[in-house]
């Protein structure tokens, strides 16, 4: 019995570790395009705001896919979602180094947020299914080292593979990473369908109703929007950013490597901390968010290396310190049956900010010919937040 327990334990950290790897190259798929943004402008004559369009792509095919692939890992199970998701991204991102015009590449950057849609859904299943509530910030702050570290090795290797193989090459090095994961994880990933009285009793729709319904899920929704809001906006425009201070590309890299470390250490601090303490998930998002809206404006106030460095590390620690408990409040609100329709559910409002924020601050960018504008709109969404966690305190949670 002990020896299975044991057993049981190791597995549960083997699969997370899966999951990250798995995260991690959806974040490297979406996010390679950020360094090479200034090359394609001028590869294909785009302004900013058809740029930032590319990067509304790709989370256009990501929500379509989130809710159904959250619905399918509920029913059946994660291994074949994840695989075959994983393998759509890569192959579509591998892809991108063979566009001959703008039209050809925003349809393959649909296609890769098609396949890196139903990701975050099934991790949502395992960490449900695999640690106990009060281990679910822990095991999300692990996963949501994914995000910064996809953005982290997104700004090492975009810089990198430009000079070495061209803008052809990076997208055809992050698309074969990408299959190769898939791989593993249709070979490694132990398939673990619902049993035939669960799918009979949780009919392919009524998890969707039952989510729906649940009002703690859907203001933690609202309330992810707004993180997304300023931390994909970060994610997409802070090189461009810093490229019209007059900063070379591979130096913005650095300052956005230090963003992304920030944000690592925060995502697996804070969740240790939160579980470990036993604080209130949702008093500590507010603070952090709080915490976000100031030092979003003053990153944005700075024109020099070393004060972007400073405050880019500060701006992703805090843009990342509550990731880990929002989604752990999902499955808190929903329960393990529809964690993963919960989860998808959710990501769709989280990653409405990603679809219209890279157009909205692009078309400011463009009108104003200025970025001082476009950190305070930034700064509004985790004000947003905040109101919107204080109307979540009479919300009902499930029972663990």
């Amino acid at each position: 019995m002990e020896r299975a327990v044991k057993e049981n334990a190791y597995f549960r950290w083997f699969m997370l570790l899966i999951l990250l790897a798995s995260f991690t190259v959806t974040f490297m798929t979406r996010f390679i395009w950020s360094p090479l943004i200034p090359t394609m402008r001028a590869e294909f004559g785009m302004t900013a705001a058809e740029a930032g369009a590319y990067m509304s792509a790709f989370y256009a095919g990501y929500l379509i896919t989130q809710i159904p692939g959250g619905m399918l890992a509920d029913r059946f199970g994660v291994k074949f979602i994840m695989s075959v998701c994983l393998l759509i991204g890569g192959l579509a991102t591998f892809c991108l180094s063979m566009m001959t015009g703008y039209q050809m590449g925003f349809i393959l950057r649909v296609a890769t947020g098609l396949g890196a849609g139903c990701i975050m859904a099934c991790c949502g299943k395992v960490i449900g299914k695999y640690f106990k509530p009060s281990e679910r910030s822990m095991a999300f702050g692990i996963l949501l080292v994914g995000p910064t570290a996809g953005l982290l090795l997104s700004n090492y290797l975009g810089p990198v593979l430009l000079e070495s193989m061209g803008w052809q090459g990076a997208f055809r090095t992050i698309g074969i990473i990408a299959m190769v994961i898939a791989v593993l994880v249709f070979i490694l990933v132990k398939n673990e369908k619902a049993q035939k009285a669960d799918i009979a009793k949780v009919g392919f729709f009524s998890s969707l109703k039952d989510v729906l319904k649940n009002r703690g899920v859907v203001l933690i929704g609202l309330a992810g929007f707004g993180l997304m809001w300023v931390s994909l906006g970060t994610a997409t425009w802070a090189n461009a950013y810093m490229g019209s201070l007059g900063i070379e590309s591979a130096v913005a890299g650095q300052v956005m490597m230090l963003y992304s470390a920030g944000g690592i250490v925060a995502s697996v601090s804070s969740g240790l901390i939160v579980d470990k303490l036993h604080l209130d998930r949702r008093k500590f998002i507010i603070g952090c968010y709080l915490i976000l809206v100031v030092i979003t404006i003053l990153f944005g106030l700075q024109t020099s290396v070393g004060a972007l460095m400073l405050t880019g590390f500060l701006f992703g620690f805090f843009s990342y310190t509550a990731n880990p408990h929002l989604n752990a409040l999902v499955i808190d609100y929903s329960g393990t049956a529809f964690s993963a329709t919960a989860t998808g559910f959710t990501n769709v409002m989280f990653q409405l900010a990603s679809l219209i924020g890279p157009l909205v601050f692009g078309f400011m960018s463009d009108a104003t010919g200025s970025f001082t504008s476009v950190w305070i709109v930034m700064a509004a969404g985790p004000l947003l937040g905040c109101l919107v966690l204080l109307a979540a305190r009479s919300a009902k949670k499930a029972e663990a």
